[in-house]
C-alpha cells in the first residue's frame, strides 16, 4: 500500500452484503460463513447435515461456480418434460428455527455497520480514505425490469423467508445509511435503464458492473475535489 512513502491510497469497499444475508438466512446468525453447518461438520469429523450421503457430484453442486453455471444453463436450455422431478427437501432456515425476521435483519445491519466502524478506525489511525457502497438488488429500487429480470424477481419472492430477510435487511441498511458519511447506496443506480442488468437477484451483467464502477469513480472524484 506504500503508506511509508507518503503515497496514501483510497480504500474502496464494495461490501457484498447479499452473501451475509444469505448465510444468515441459512444459519439464523449474522456474520457467519455460508454453509456453516457443513463446514463445521467437516472440521468436527462428522457427517454433514443431510438426508443423503455426500457424493463427489453433491460436493460440486454446493460450490458457487456450479450454482452460477447451473443458473446460466437453465436460461439457455429447455428442461426435459419427461425428467423425473425430485421430491423437494425441507430447508432449514432462520424461519424454521423460529427466529424473528426483524430481529435477524437488525443484527445483520449491526454487523455491517460494525465493520464500517472498524475500517473507519483503521483509516483514522493510518491516514487513508475509505468508501462503502451498498450494492443494488433486483427487488429494490425502481428499475423497469426486463421479462428475464421479472422472472428472477419472482423466483426470489417465491421463497418467502429468503425474500423477507433480504427486504428487511436492505430497508434497515438504507434507513440508517445517512448516519455514515462514507456509505453510499447504489440501490437506485439502474432506475433509468430498461435493459438487462441482472443475471440473478444480486449479480450483474458486464454492463451493470461497468455502471457500478463509473458511479463509484464519480463519488470518489467528487469527494477528493471537495477535500482539496
Amino acid at each position: 500500500m506504500q503508506l511509508r512513502s507518503g503515497n496514501v491510497p483510497d480504500v474502496v469497499l464494495f461490501y457484498t452484503i447479499s452473501d451475509d444475508i444469505y448465510s444468515a438466512y441459512q444459519s439464523g446468525r449474522p456474520g457467519v460463513l455460508e454453509n456453516l453447518d457443513q463446514i463445521a461438520a467437516r472440521f468436527e469429523g462428522r457427517r454433514e447435515p443431510s438426508t443423503e450421503p455426500s457424493t463427489f457430484a453433491d460436493l460440486l453442486r454446493r460450490t458457487n461456480s456450479y450454482r452460477l453455471i447451473d443458473l446460466l444453463m437453465s436460461k439457455l436450455t429447455i428442461a426435459n418434460p419427461q425428467q423425473e422431478e425430485k421430491a423437494p427437501s425441507k430447508l432449514v432456515t432462520y424461519e424454521s428455527m423460529g427466529i424473528d425476521v426483524t430481529t435477524l435483519s437488525d443484527l445483520i445491519a449491526q454487523n455491517y455497520f460494525g465493520n464500517y466502524k472498524i475500517v473507519s478506525a483503521l483509516a483514522q489511525e493510518y491516514g487513508f480514505k475509505y468508501f462503502f457502497f451498498l450494492p443494488p438488488l433486483i427487488s429494490r429500487g425502481n428499475k423497469p425490469l426486463t421479462p428475464e429480470e421479472q422472472e428472477m424477481k419472482h423466483e426470489m419472492e417465491s421463497e418467502a423467508a429468503y425474500y423477507k430477510l433480504f427486504t428487511a435487511a436492505y430497508q434497515t441498511l438504507e434507513r440508517e445509511s445517512s448516519k455514515y458519511q462514507n456509505l453510499y447506496s447504489l440501490v437506485d443506480i439502474f432506475d433509468r435503464y430498461d435493459s438487462l442488468m441482472y443475471i440473478d437477484e444480486s449479480h450483474l451483467t458486464p454492463i451493470g458492473n461497468q455502471l457500478i464502477a463509473e458511479r463509484m469513480l464519480t463519488v470518489i472524484q467528487a469527494r477528493s475535489s471537495d477535500e482539496k
